[in-house]
């Protein structure tokens, strides 16, 4: 079946003991805009955020941040985390971070 046709629709108990987050890496192809009025519409409480597609920690100017922020609030959501997926963070390139080497 279609992603298109698919409709996702999270039921919530009263009393959650977490929030319940959407990674956005999958949806790597839309606007964050798009992707945060989605995950709310699903019933998501926030996203987490996938580097590159949609944060670019490179990025120094302020007002790039800001953005993000407000998109989030505008559809009430939170920023939980930052996902690196399949990356491993390292000062310097080192050959026994390599997976083989674990």
């Amino acid at each position: 079946m279609s992603n298109r046709h698919n409709v996702l629709t999270l039921k919530r108990t009263k009393n959650m003991a977490r929030p319940v987050t959407l990674c956005t890496l999958q949806w790597g192809d839309l606007p964050l805009d798009v992707i945060c009025e989605k995950a709310k519409s699903f019933g998501f409480d926030g996203v987490e955020l996938g580097l590159p597609s949609h944060l670019d920690v490179r990025q120094t100017d302020p007002e790039y941040y800001r953005n993000i922020k407000v998109t989030l609030d505008k559809y009430g959501l939170q920023l939980f985390c930052i996902h690196l997926h399949g990356k491993c963070m390292t000062d310097v390139r080192n050959h026994t971070m390599n997976v083989k080497n674990l």
